[in-house]
């Protein structure tokens, strides 16, 4: 199987709290269900990809004062890229220039020389994942000096992923085996916070943070300020994806705190500009449970400006929780212009009875926007049917039916910051970005 699989198929971790550097596993070491559950929600050693489980144990001989140690337990019937996970949520580990240290250090114990693959994700700074092989002798306890500078790497990373049954190019088959870790240690980073909770619709006013962007194999996601502001966005933040290298699959995903349920809203739309040619594929993967996926492509019809991209998922179970953008799917990205990418304002929706444009209702308007009293919403002899706010977590604050050609839409009550408002007519649904002072 592809090695996209393998990055498609990596854990959406939510929050966890392990210890402070370095991880011995004597503390503060939750076990989290296997395969993408997260539980509980403050789990954070996690196995994936059909390994057997993780678990937190006595150490099988003692060595340098181990005590407690993680154990990775891989399994003959799960995928070759079957992984352990650790998430850091006290501190980054800080493998930047200015430390002067790209190495993490950490205990092995194996009764057989193995190979492993060493995977940081999850950057604080919009860094790209980086991985190192590195192999043990067998003979028990080894302290593994695992040196990432030909990586090219200058991050900090909160996320770690050992690979216990790698082989180049994940060639040889997975196997039954034990081993265990221990005494991750490096250079202690920035303060760790765990990733924002939040659903659809995503604004990027306020969440996601660049650091809940998990990217991979060559694709760099991060949140700016939009440079591309005008009458068709004028977004104060969006997302910017620069594929550099790495795979033709390059691309990130963002976490859900609660399942996409397409019974309903049966597609979802976003906003993307780029220099990339017309005709350019964007491809939307939503990912679940195990490795259950579904994804959709569509392809851009405008060069330098602003347009609706959208992605039908009619008949999709309700078992989705992650987001993976793959913007010029099959093509290696160089980090030019026309591998750039800006995109913003992704909302589920139903195509039965909405369009994908935005600014479709003749003659909408919201304001004064923003206020601290209430929006007058406004149509040119449209009645509205339906008003939804909803705030940067997803959550809907307001729901209305006025059957009215103008609202005044009471914001009193709502805490200042940034909204979004589906509104509903007869001729479709639009959406406006609102602000709340």
């Amino acid at each position: 199987m592809k090695k996209t699989t393998l990055l498609f198929l990596l854990l959406m971790v939510s929050i966890g709290y392990a210890q402070t550097i370095p991880v011995t596993f004597e503390t503060d070491i939750i076990v989290g269900a296997k395969d993408g559950v997260v539980t509980p929600s403050n789990a954070n050693w996690f196995s994936d990809s059909g390994m057997s489980s993780v678990a937190v144990v006595d150490a099988p001989v003692d060595f340098a004062g181990h005590g407690k140690a993680g154990q990775i337990n891989s399994s003959s019937t799960g995928a070759k890229w079957q992984n352990a996970q650790l998430l850091m949520s006290t501190n980054y580990i800080d493998l930047t220039t200015a430390t002067g240290s790209k190495t993490i250090s950490i205990d092995v114990y194996t009764t057989a020389p193995q190979d492993f693959l060493f995977k940081l994700e999850q950057s604080l700074n919009g860094g790209g994942n980086v991985e190192i092989p590195f192999s043990t002798n067998g003979l028990g306890w080894e302290t593994i000096p695992v040196d990432f500078t030909s990586t090219g790497v200058n991050d900090q990373y909160k996320l770690l992923v050992l690979f216990p049954c790698y082989s180049a190019g994940f060639s040889a088959p997975a196997f039954d085996g034990t081993t265990y870790v221990d005494n991750i240690s490096g250079v202690v980073g920035e303060a760790a916070t765990p990733p924002s909770i939040f659903n659809l619709p995503i604004t990027f006013e306020t969440v996601p943070l660049t650091s809940d962007f998990n990217n991979f194999d060559g694709g760099t996601a991060k949140i700016i300020n939009n440079p591309k502001q005008g009458t068709a966005n004028n977004s104060a933040k969006v997302g910017e994806m620069i594929r550099n290298g790495g795979s033709a699959w390059a691309g990130t995903w963002l976490g859900l705190e609660n399942n996409l349920n397409f019974s309903t809203l049966n597609a979802i739309k976003m906003d993307v500009w780029t220099m990339a040619p017309i005709g350019t594929t964007v491809a939307l993967k939503v990912e679940g449970t195990g490795g259950v996926h579904k994804q959709e492509l569509t392809t851009t019809t405008v060069t330098g400006a602003w347009e609706t991209l959208s992605w039908d998922f009619t008949g999709q179970p309700a078992d989705f929780y992650k987001l993976v953008l793959l913007f010029d799917l099959n093509v290696i990205g160089d980090g030019s212009a026309t591998s750039t990418f800006y995109f913003d304002n992704i909302v589920q929706y139903n195509t039965s009875t909405a369009s994908i444009k935005d600014f479709e209702i003749d003659g909408l308007m919201a304001y004064p926007n923003p206020t601290n009293g209430e929006w007058k919403i406004s149509t040119n002899n449209q009645e509205i049917e339906a008003i939804n706010i909803f705030n940067v977590i997803g959550t809907k604050v307001i729901s209305l039916n006025p059957n009215a050609t103008s609202v005044n839409v009471d914001a009193s009550s709502l805490t200042p910051g940034v909204y979004l408002a589906t509104i509903t007519t007869a001729q479709g649904t639009s959406s406006r970005k609102l602000i709340k002072n």
